[in-house]
């Protein structure tokens, strides 16, 4: 659900949209990058501190449209060790790392549970390993974001080919899934850098274009 872009709002349509305590609930419980308005782009408009005012909640977006996660890592062994950085719960290529705290998101229009998502930072071609606990594989022109507490860090979309199998659902940015990234994903030299090897992020899985 998001909040509406223009009329009247109240405090509980805003703690309707959010959550929150059921007493003591004042305006400054919602500022941006507190514990229930999350710093994505949706929300941006909201202050962290300070003023503030009902109209910085129009278009805003509670949690129910993200996963969130605590990033860790873990490396293959062997003599050409992989490593994997971002939240498997699964272990689907080392052992398990990383947690979900809120691992509801919805993938196109499908509710689904998210177990892993991880880049693999060994390649040189930036690949992504994705579990949702389907069998289907993931559609052709979605995208995906990722939030840290202060940034959008992956903005792509899934442009080609796609690869799936009855575990876990990949794409990459070359053949035979191909990925294109937004103008605000974390690069450097043109190549996306990968998922955070620490802290919260916030993956949206249903957006329709770039930001």
């Amino acid at each position: 659900m998001t909040l509406p872009s223009s009329g009247a709002l109240s405090l509980n349509d805003v703690r309707g949209e959010f959550g929150g305590p059921t007493s003591n609930v004042t305006v400054g419980t919602y500022y941006r990058n507190g514990s229930f308005v999350y710093n994505v782009t949706k929300n941006l408009g909201v202050p962290t501190s300070g003023q503030i005012d009902f109209a910085d909640w129009y278009g805003t977006e509670g949690a129910g449209a993200y996963a969130k996660g605590t990033c860790s890592n873990a490396t293959t062994g062997g003599k050409v060790s992989v490593n994997h950085r971002g939240v498997d719960t699964v272990g689907l290529f080392t052992s398990a790392f990383g947690s979900w705290a809120d691992s509801s998101v919805t993938v196109g229009s499908t509710a689904r549970t998210v177990r892993t998502f991880t880049s693999n930072q060994t390649v040189a071609t930036q690949t992504f390993n994705v579990d949702f606990n389907v069998s289907s594989s993931i559609m052709t022109g979605n995208f995906f974001q990722v939030f840290s507490t202060s940034a959008l860090i992956l903005d792509v979309e899934v442009t080609g080919g796609q690869m799936h199998n009855t575990t876990n659902e990949r794409f990459s940015n070359s053949p035979p899934t191909t990925c294109t990234f937004g103008p605000n994903s974390s690069q450097s030299g043109g190549v996306f850098q990968g998922m955070p090897s620490s802290g919260t992020i916030l993956l949206q899985c249903n957006k329709g274009s770039f930001t």
